[in-house]
């Protein structure tokens, strides 16, 4: 009998095997559940992870459509929108901009957002019925472009162009975004890091339910039925199998989870404009890029390729100085490659070695039969696979994007603090900048306005203002999107003491929240009126709605052109509607010719309709409210149909950039630029001499530029203000209500020569800060 009980035992080896696999699960076990408290969970890493918790929900998600059932679909980013949205109106606030908001529990929003993106695959799922493979692929794609356009024209959930601020998760009183610690315990970074680890946990709650509800369902009938449609849809309906359906279910499985990985991605971004480059393919894409890394048909392939393209992008951005020979570039546009790219890179030779997925590989390494290793056919899997990897050249242009550098120069006086950001043993203080470092607008502004900031430190070190203190620029990409400021905002936020540098109006209002939570100062690169009376927000020269109203006052005032027809084209964001409020408050006041008010998209590069309307409307004055890249289309797009109009440049619509186009035939004489800059080289403006010495002294190879001198003027301004002790009264109005006007002119630096020196308007006045 013993001997009998003996042969039934399990053999050692495998005793061995189930050990390490039980020690090894409960190692891993414990490093997620403390991760928020280790080390390694410093900024930004804690922040990512609750990230790719949540991009690991959607995963599982289209691993059920995919892996499951073998519908190959590229629309994946269309539902987690749904779900982002829906988390927004029904937990978040009605915003000024007219999106709705009814402030509900996330008991109510969270479940909610899955079950309307359930919904909208039940209307989508029966797209499926008859296509499959890459046929499907394209037919998903259309849906997230139609989304797109959705978003855009749906400003009452939306926001519209502009976007809006997305919730906070709050279960009754207790909200996420107001905790200073997780159960009286403080996570690694400091109490601003809680909100991060409270949606850590929650996310990785949501996500053991959601694994274990795709793990059972392999081995239900509905599971087992996805796995027959995968393998051979004729076999499977002749055995009986609804194959309508069973397709049906898995778009409405992967729906929902897709709308609450949304929901949960929502309060970790907290803004979202619906651009373009918001929901777009290329999210898609990332959620196929994790399933083809990780493992199609896999559980752990979703946490796994979360992990990895989560992660991959961000650690080879921070790191990138560790590179041997400079190899990844950083912020400042060095190296052979991004950060970005060099994971694209990382994700073909994994998926090159692994074809199947890292999770699949060792199980088909280990288990499969030699002979189904070595065999040339291939079963229908793998053929849904194949279809996947045709897709995986895609991939390879998908990475997160992120860069980082810093650059020294000098610091702060005596008396100051120890804290976030300062260390009193080296006298050095980390201030971050939040700027474009790359896309349309790093060129124009970004660079220059950050380069600026870096003059005016190195001088006033030199010049003893910073009492032996050095200060360390932190300086990160933004790319000018919502988004990527509020990673970076967090990334560096337990870093630095204050950030000398955030540029843009609609990033600015991305982070301004949070901001006003954590009370860190912001230098406001930009003047919205939006902030002008925040505590946080250090703001110069006069908010765009007092340039825009001044500048309408000198045409029908100062000018005398009371009969003009006047129009205007703007940003439609944060950015242009502050033009635009200026311009409206001037039509009050003025009753002027006006024309026509439109906007366009930041994304947009046609601009004709806009132009055959100023043109068609016989508009003599054109004030402008874009960026540089945009303006140079728009004065480009009229010239080249004859239309040469007075354009009333809001000022970052100017970049001395322009002249060196063919719009320098063009822009002289007829563009005009509204702000506070005074004329370059004007010595009888107060500083300008010492500004002047410093530019030649430290940045000689810096052409006379608007933004450089802007940046320097910002930095002399908000850093200068809080010496000796770094302490800060809020202005909490304008710094300033007074507007100049210069005109291109290709004989002076800069080419600006001011027309009409600095003054108020009566629209002006009539302007009352906070807006209401």
């Amino acid at each position: 009998m013993a001997a009998a009980l003996a042969r039934l035992r399990l053999p050692a080896g495998h005793r061995r095997t189930r050990a390490v696999r039980a020690a090894l699960f409960t190692g891993v076990a414990a490093f997620v559940l403390t991760f928020p408290f280790s080390g390694l969970a410093s900024p930004p890493w804690l922040f990512i992870s609750a990230i790719i918790l949540v991009f690991a929900i959607g995963a599982l998600g289209l691993n059920v459509l995919t892996g499951y059932t073998g519908q190959v679909s590229l629309g994946h980013a269309f539902f987690i929108a749904v779900g982002v949205y829906t988390g927004a109106v029904l937990g978040g606030a009605n915003t000024l901009g007219g999106a709705r908001g009814y402030g509900l529990s996330a008991f109510i929003w969270i479940p909610a957002a899955g079950v309307i993106a359930a919904l909208c695959g039940l209307i989508i799922g029966p797209t499926a019925l008859r296509l499959r493979g890459l046929y499907l692929a394209i037919v998903t794609i259309g849906v997230v472009f139609i989304g797109q356009h959705v978003w855009l024209n749906f400003p009452a959930v939306t926001g519209g162009a502009p976007g809006r601020a997305l919730p906070s998760v709050s279960f009754g009183g207790f909200d996420f975004g107001k905790q200073q610690d997780v159960a009286g315990f403080t996570p690694s970074g400091g109490p601003s890091n809680a909100p991060y680890a409270l949606m850590y946990y929650l996310a990785l709650g949501i996500l053991v339910v959601a694994m274990v509800f795709v793990w059972n369902l392999s081995r239900t009938r509905l599971g087992r039925a996805m796995a027959a449609v995968r393998e051979r849809e004729l076999v499977a309906s002749l055995v009986g199998i609804n194959l309508a359906r069973t397709k049906i279910a898995a778009f409405i499985i992967s729906s929902f989870l897709a709308g609450v990985a949304g929901a949960l991605y929502a309060p970790l971004i907290q803004y979202a404009q619906p651009n373009p480059q918001t929901w777009d393919l290329i999210l898609s894409i990332q959620f196929v890029a994790i399933i083809i890394v990780g493992g199609i048909g896999t559980v752990w392939g979703a946490i796994l390729g979360s992990i990895f393209v989560g992660a991959l992008p961000v650690a080879l951005s921070d790191y990138a100085d560790q590179v041997p020979g400079g190899f990844i570039s950083t912020g400042t546009g060095s190296g052979v490659i991004s950060a970005g790219d060099a994971a694209a890179v990382a994700y073909g030779v994994l998926h090159s070695g692994w074809p199947d997925g890292t999770s699949r590989s060792r199980r088909a390494r280990h288990h499969e039969p030699s002979e189904r290793r070595q065999s040339i056919v291939r079963p229908q899997m793998s053929r849904a696979r194949w279809q996947m990897a045709l897709l995986a050249a895609a991939v390879t242009a998908v990475a997160a994007c992120g860069s980082s550098s810093s650059s020294s120069g000098g610091a702060s006086g005596g008396g100051i603090q120890t804290g976030p950001g300062i260390d009193a043993a080296s006298k050095t203080i980390n201030l971050g900048v939040l700027t474009p470092l790359s896309g349309p607008v790093a060129a124009p502004i970004g660079v220059p306005l950050t380069k600026g900031q870096e003059t005016y430190f190195k001088a006033a070190a030199d010049r003893g203002l910073l009492e032996g203190w050095k200060v360390n620029l932190i300086e990160k990409d933004t790319a000018y999107t919502p988004q990527q400021e509020v990673q970076q905002y967090n990334a560096t936020v337990n870093q630095v003491a204050f950030y000398a540098q955030s540029l843009g109006s609609p990033t600015t209002l991305a982070i301004q929240q949070l901001a006003d939570s954590a009370g860190i100062l912001i230098g406001a690169a930009t003047q919205s009126g939006s902030w002008v009376t925040d505590k946080v927000m250090i703001t110069i020269g006069d908010p765009y709605s007092i340039d825009m109203a001044n500048g309408i006052d000198w045409i029908v005032n100062k000018l005398g052109k009371k009969t003009a027809k006047i129009g205007i084209i703007y940003q439609n964001d944060e950015y242009g509607q502050d033009g635009l409020r200026g311009y409206k408050a001037a039509l009050a006041a003025y009753q002027f010719n006006d024309v026509g008010e439109l906007p366009f998209a930041a994304t947009d590069t046609d601009f004709s309709s806009q132009i055959a309307a100023m043109k068609g409307a016989g508009a003599e004055y054109v004030a402008l409210v874009a960026t540089p890249s945009s303006a140079g289309k728009i004065v480009g797009t009229g010239a080249a149909g004859g239309y040469v109009p007075n354009w009333l440049f809001q000022g970052p619509a100017w970049s001395s950039l322009l002249m060196a186009t063919p719009l320098k035939a063009v822009l002289p004489g007829h563009v005009y630029v509204l702000g506070y800059q005074p004329q370059w080289g004007d010595t009888s403006v107060p500083g300008m001499q010492q500004f002047l010495a410093d530019h030649a002294k430290y940045a000689a190879d810096q052409a006379p530029d608007y933004y450089y001198m802007y940046g320097y003027t910002e930095a002399e301004f908000s850093f200068g203000g809080l010496l000796p002790d770094l302490t800060y009264t809020p202005q909490l109005g304008p710094a300033s209500t007074q507007t100049g006007v210069t005109v291109v002119d290709a004989s002076v630096p800069a080419f600006l020569k001011q027309v009409q020196p600095f003054f108020e308007g009566d629209a002006a006045k009539s302007i009352k800060f906070p807006y209401s």
